[in-house]
């Protein structure tokens, strides 16, 4: 076979090395293998949504795992930080389902409505936390990672609230995670007067880590569909915020291990009342 574009001659191997396959099997494989180190059970695999297929749907007892695997070729993904920042953040903001949200009525009923709510939940392991970062242009497969992050948490939301899914409980937290085999790097460095001037930076102190936590308003959609009161701008922007995590593949098997929410029992809470009703007079 023949490269249209350049010539040369492509192999069925090189074919094949150029698509994600090879990578995503492999991550599936690592986690079935070493299922009994993290507890984590693969419960599908090419899930289908709305815009794609998810690679990897992984739960554990009220938790479930959203993963995309993103191969990168010899890449750093560099996450830029200010100086002094942690590198053992546990915070992490996250999507769970409430079964115990009352169905909207059937006049007020559409399939834009859920019973999926946002909060800050206390996670380990712990990690360094950024809402930037750079990839390499023009040859990554990935052109951003707030694009693919935006796509996987549009995943996460559909499939937390599936119609006809059965849930294990009352409560199931939704965690997006992105696997790859990129190098992820923080840069941590203080804006100074000369970057007015070229844009660029002229040092910083950059390190290397397992995962990283990327939190950034990610998502466009209320976090809350029983609240419709209205918001500042800077209420608006914090309630789209969203954590998703980042592991380098080589650790996945000790992100997985040591994975715990150190807080959901309180999550139950009073069952949110329907305030669109109300206001419409319908109750």
């Amino acid at each position: 076979m023949t490269d249209k574009k350049s010539g040369a001659e492509i192999t069925l191997k090189d074919q094949m090395n150029k698509s994600g396959f090879p990578f995503q099997l492999a991550v599936e494989h690592l986690v079935r293998v070493s299922e009994n180190q993290h507890d984590w059970a693969v419960v599908a695999t090419e899930f289908p949504w709305e815009d794609g297929f998810v690679d990897l749907v992984l739960r554990r007892g009220p938790m479930l795992i959203i993963g995309e695997c993103k191969r990168a070729t010899e890449e750093k993904w560099i996450f830029l930080v200010p100086p002094g920042s942690r590198d053992d953040v546990q915070r992490s903001r996250l999507e769970w389902w409430n079964g115990r949200a009352p169905e909207p009525p059937a006049l007020e009923a559409t399939i834009f409505h859920t019973r999926l709510f946002c909060d800050d939940f206390f996670v380990l392991p712990a990690s360094a936390e950024s809402e930037y970062c750079v990839v390499p242009k023009g040859k990554s497969a990935v052109p951003s990672l707030e694009a693919v992050c935006s796509v996987l948490l549009s995943a996460v939301h559909e499939i937390g609230d599936l119609p006809g899914v059965e849930h294990r409980a009352d409560f199931e937290a939704l965690v997006p995670v992105i696997i790859t085999n990129a190098q992820l790097v923080t840069a941590h460095l203080s804006p100074g007067e000369e970057q007015l001037t070229s844009g660029e930076i002229d040092d910083a102190d950059f390190r290397f880590h397992k995962f990283m936590r990327f939190r950034k308003s990610l998502v466009v959609r209320r976090s809350n569909d029983y609240d419709d009161s209205l918001m500042t701008l800077e209420s608006w922007k914090a309630d789209r915020v969203r954590t998703v995590f980042v592991v380098q593949a080589r650790h996945l098997v000790e992100f997985l291990s040591a994975f715990n929410n150190l807080r959901f029992d309180d999550m139950f809470r009073t069952p949110p009342a329907y305030r669109h009703a109300r206001a419409l007079g319908l109750q």
